[in-house]
């Protein structure tokens, strides 16, 4: 439970943050009220979750979920209203999605789980063969060719594509 306070802590400060930093801006009010929004519906999500947990129980996020989704449809509604529009129009979707899985990652933690690895942060966890320019000291030899330029592709697995298996080409 300390961890958890921990995060519903963080969640606090961040929702704090995001109003102390609204801008003039419509776009710029919009997005620190989205972040503002998100960190509310990130502790609802923890906070629901840890209630179930107690109560030996499922779950239900619809609270939540409803009242982010209405949050963030006034949020742009209020921009439009003020002769201006969000930076990110259209992503409630994505953003909910995001948040969802991150506390699910977050209970999954907590109940002794570990944290997944996070590709795109530069460290190379397990299940990645890198990560971002994080090569883990491999090179396209490493791979079984004889030169080339190794990278690091989407998913944190390999590119090999700049790799070569001969050096030179016989063209007569």
């Amino acid at each position: 439970m300390r961890n958890l306070g921990s995060v519903l802590v963080a969640v606090a400060i961040i929702v704090h943050s995001a109003a102390a930093y609204a801008a003039s801006s419509p776009a710029l009010t919009c997005q620190t009220g989205k972040l503002g929004i998100a960190g509310k519906y990130g502790a609802c999500r923890l906070s629901t979750e840890a209630k179930a947990l107690k109560a030996g129980a499922s779950p239900d996020f619809t609270k939540c979920q409803e009242t982010f989704s209405g949050k963030w449809t006034a949020a742009e509604s209020k921009a439009t209203q003020a002769s201006g529009s969000c930076l990110d129009p259209g992503d409630e979707s994505d953003i909910k999605d995001l948040i969802d899985g991150h506390s699910a990652d977050v209970e999954t933690a907590l109940a002794g789980g570990g944290l997944p690895a996070q590709c795109g942060n530069a460290l190379v966890e397990s299940g990645e063969d890198c990560d971002v320019g994080n090569l883990n000291s491999k090179t396209c030899v490493t791979q079984g060719f004889v030169g080339g330029t190794l990278t690091c592709a989407a998913g944190c697995t390999f590119d090999t594509s700049h790799c070569y298996n001969q050096r030179f080409d016989d063209s007569g």
